[in-house]
């Protein structure tokens, strides 16, 4: 610990704790019942001037609502994400476009496409366990995967 206050790190024990002393905040949590909504108006109210947030994990981490506000008021400089609460974030019949959410279009925002299972690693564990779903609803009877029992 005594490196890393050297180096300027500072240790945080809660949400609003981090984001009150950040720049910026990258959310890779899992979403959990601890988790789910962390990013609401109280923790957002202890964000200084300038703050971005970056939600690359899960939509529920944010209270949709509140980042919003934080957003029209100023409080929250910026927001980037992947993700929309709910998924998907359109209001539209199958082959239409309607970009109502309001943080899809909000000029403090910026939305990329969510790209975590599109690594090799995650597509091979996914092929993996599909597999080993298969295998286990023909009931043990299917041909083991190579380098698996």
């Amino acid at each position: 610990m005594d490196r890393a206050r050297r180096m300027g790190v500072v240790p945080v024990i809660d949400a609003a704790g981090l984001l009150g002393a950040s720049d910026v905040v990258s959310l890779h949590a899992t979403i959990d019942e601890g988790s789910r909504g962390i990013t609401n108006r109280e923790t957002l109210s202890t964000v200084r001037p300038g703050f971005w947030l970056v939600n690359i994990a899960w939509c529920g981490l944010m209270v949709n609502a509140d980042v919003l506000e934080a957003l029209d008021t100023g409080r929250l400089t910026g927001l980037a994400i992947d993700t929309l609460a709910p998924e998907p974030p359109f209001n539209a019949a199958p082959g239409t476009h309607d970009f109502s959410h309001p943080l899809l279009m909000h000029s403090k925002v910026v939305v990329f496409p969510h790209m975590a299972a599109l690594t090799l690693d995650a597509k091979e564990r996914i092929g993996l366990a599909l597999a080993e779903k298969i295998r286990a609803a023909l009931g043990g009877r299917g041909a083991a995967m190579e380098g698996q029992p």
